[in-house]
């Protein structure tokens, strides 16, 4: 069997490349057995993760060697750095970060730099370290796409993946230091500059899911309940249309949650029912006895 982490690092590499679940799935594993891998909830047997690295082009960070020495060293470093920070292994990625800063490939090489800075920034907001030390490393990072990068401009620009995440860590760091107005309208912003910059559907749709969830939950801190609620309606119809399929479960449960702070228990209960039998549809049973759990101590009933 593969490592089990190996669904997190594909799921990474996917969306850097912009490929969709069905895309890289067909003829290797089902679409739903992909979504499960990628949030670790099913193991790859080492021939399905070989054939979906090859498909990623990624094929030396499962088993192949690459010619240089230096490359495979910095693929390797990078596969591991990005697996950590997705598993919250927080410890082991900064003691990796720190070995890419002393690393003159990681200080020399633009998109390598790029990648050590979002890291930094990812790891320092996940541990809600200094803020402004965020905000630096952000600023640096966006500057390698949008040279003369403005917040108030990020609807108008061509967004790349890459951006997508560094203006959605904007965002959050906002929200993080209760500017949260702030927040709010940057994620709108962003939302209209994914839809207007359609480089890639498939890319696009799963941006737009992500956006849309982490609205709603900025919308959440207003008690704008119906807008956190179509939020969250457009971020599932998008997410089944295009077989979004991990975030559907989580995304449902909040709208529920959304429901009941507006006195509807019938739609709330509803709601959350589908979401639990969702996360034991894709067998994400520990998530499932976690929501029951919620909903019995948030609102005293018991979900089934």
């Amino acid at each position: 069997m593969s490592e089990p982490c190996t669904g997190v690092i594909i799921r990474h590499l996917r969306m850097q490349n912009k490929i969709s679940q069905k895309k890289l799935a067909e003829g290797i594993i089902s679409v739903v057995q992909l979504s499960r891998a990628e949030y670790g909830h099913y193991e790859l047997t080492e021939e399905e993760a070989a054939a979906l690295f090859e498909r990623l082009g990624f094929e030396e960070l499962y088993g192949s060697e690459i010619s240089n020495e230096d490359e495979r060293k910095i693929a390797s470093l990078k596969k591991k750095v990005t697996n950590y920070l997705c598993i919250h292994d927080y410890e082991t990625a900064a003691s990796l970060i720190a070995k890419m800063e002393a690393n003159p490939e990681f200080n020399d090489n633009g998109l390598n730099h790029q990648f050590l800075l979002r890291s930094k920034a990812m790891l320092c907001l996940s541990m809600n370290k200094d803020i402004g030390l965020v905000r630096t490393y952000l600023d640096e990072a966006i500057k390698y796409s949008i040279p003369n990068f403005a917040e108030n401009k990020v609807h108008t620009y061509m967004l790349k993946s890459e951006d997508i995440e560094v203006i959605g860590m904007y965002a959050d760091l906002y929200y993080r230091d209760n500017m949260h107005e702030k927040a709010l309208t940057l994620q709108e912003r962003l939302i209209i500059g994914i839809k207007k910059n359609t480089y890639d559907e498939d890319e696009v749709a799963r941006a737009l899911v992500l956006a849309l969830y982490n609205l709603a939950l900025y919308h959440e801190y207003f008690k704008s309940f119906k807008k956190a609620i179509l939020a969250c309606d457009e971020a599932l119809e998008i997410g089944r249309e295009n077989m979004i399929y991990g975030q559907i479960p989580y995304i449902m449960a909040n709208k529920a949650f959304f429901h009941f702070k507006l006195k509807d228990a019938a739609k709330g209960k509803e709601c959350y029912l589908q979401a639990y039998y969702t996360f034991l549809a894709f067998g994400f049973e520990s998530a499932a006895a976690g929501l029951k759990d919620f909903v019995h101590r948030e609102h005293g009933y018991h979900l089934c």
